[in-house]
């Protein structure tokens, strides 16, 4: 049904190797991780302690939810790095981010998360006000060998990783939309939102968040 079933995420930086792995459906979950991180003591905003995981540079989007939530901006690289950053960080940790992936970059840290108890979904529903239940808002990316993508978001723009490349045109930098038929069957077009297992009340603090902060700065998805 295209799920991410299961995953290992191996971590062989710095010196300590780390590593998670799991598999939701049949009960399992193991880490090896570095549970003693250094939480940020947050400044009163919509979470009392809170970190949110980014690439090094992220869009005027991103940094409104910052600034919103009044969160520390802890820079790392790599889907499965950050996921597992989110799991030793606890509830008090997310990764957001509205640029583009690949379907490699997120099965098996989606995998991983749901075995532990937190999710990777897709920014695209969680921002999305018109969608109620979780059910709606906590949408999976779809892991399906298909030539066509099954997660479209007319809202993306083309890149040279997201469409096919006798498909993008020199001015792609000046903004062009991504066309449903050029794109790649691989590319993740519509964004992350990604935690370590956490409350009901912790997740809908954070969507109301989102969804106040694409209100003022719309996602630039890619």
């Amino acid at each position: 049904d295209g799920h991410a079933e299961g995953g290992i995420v191996y971590r062989p930086i710095p010196e300590k190797r780390t590593w998670a792995a799991g598999c939701k459906s049949e009960g399992y979950y193991k880490a090896n991780l570095n549970q003693n991180q250094n939480h940020h003591q947050g400044s009163g905003g919509v979470f009392n302690t809170s970190t949110i995981v980014t690439p090094s540079r992220v869009s005027p989007f991103v940094e409104n939810i910052i600034n919103k939530t009044h969160a520390m901006r802890l820079k790392a690289g790599g889907c499965g790095h950050k996921v597992l950053l989110l799991i030793e960080r606890g509830s008090d940790a997310w990764y957001i981010l509205d640029r583009g992936l690949s379907r490699w970059d997120t099965c098996a840290a989606q995998a991983v998360l749901e075995a532990q108890g937190g999710k990777l979904c897709k920014l695209t529903e969680f921002e999305d006000v018109k969608n109620e239940t979780p059910n709606q808002f906590l949408q999976n990316y779809q892991y399906i060998k298909s030539q066509v993508n099954p997660d479209w978001n007319p809202n993306a723009w083309i890149t040279p990783y997201n469409t096919e490349k006798d498909s993008v045109p020199e001015d792609y930098k000046h903004g062009r939309r991504l066309v449903k038929d050029k794109l790649n069957p691989h590319a993740n077009v519509c964004g992350v939102i990604a935690y370590a297992k956490n409350s009901t009340a912790n997740v809908r603090k954070l969507r109301e968040a989102v969804i106040q902060a694409s209100s003022e700065v719309a996602p630039w998805y890619t």
